[in-house]
């Protein structure tokens, strides 16, 4: 078992050999003591059998239902936006430059595009996404 220490002089730091060494024999020991008094010590890989890390579980029925719900939704916004276009081509507009455009405009620049109040625009947004949740849901049942 000698053959685990490190030597200076391979290339590696002084204080990384001397710690590196410390750890072994801590190791030695700890594995002594279990040798006389029974295993005492934890055992990390047993522990993971009963305790397993949180991001190697499968995912739970609840889980990857909402996963593929999410999915379905993603796929639905397209038909969704084509579908508030044909409603109401200024509400598609407004929803477009509020949320998808690349230089995406205030309230206060809709409401002067538009020629209504900044709490007009704050309304009719909040409406419009009630109303694309609502169009995104009956989308999603029919799939």
């Amino acid at each position: 078992m000698k053959d685990r220490y490190l030597r200076s002089g391979n290339g590696v730091p002084e204080a990384i050999v001397k710690e590196y060494n410390r750890m072994i024999r801590h190791e030695r020991y700890v594995e002594y003591l279990d040798r006389k008094y029974g295993l005492i010590h934890t055992n990390f890989d047993k522990v993971l059998e009963f305790n397993p890390d949180p991001e190697s579980l499968t995912e739970t029925k609840a889980e990857a239902e909402a996963m593929r719900r999410h999915k379905a939704r993603l796929k639905c916004i397209p038909i969704v936006l084509d579908r508030l276009m044909q409603d109401s081509e200024q509400d598609y507009q407004i929803i477009y430059h509020f949320y998808l455009a690349d230089h995406r405009l205030t309230l206060s620049q809709l409401a002067d595009k538009y020629g209504i109040t900044k709490e007009a625009v704050r309304y009719r947004l909040k409406m419009l996404r009630g109303k694309l949740k609502d169009l995104i849901i009956f989308y999603e049942d029919l799939e």
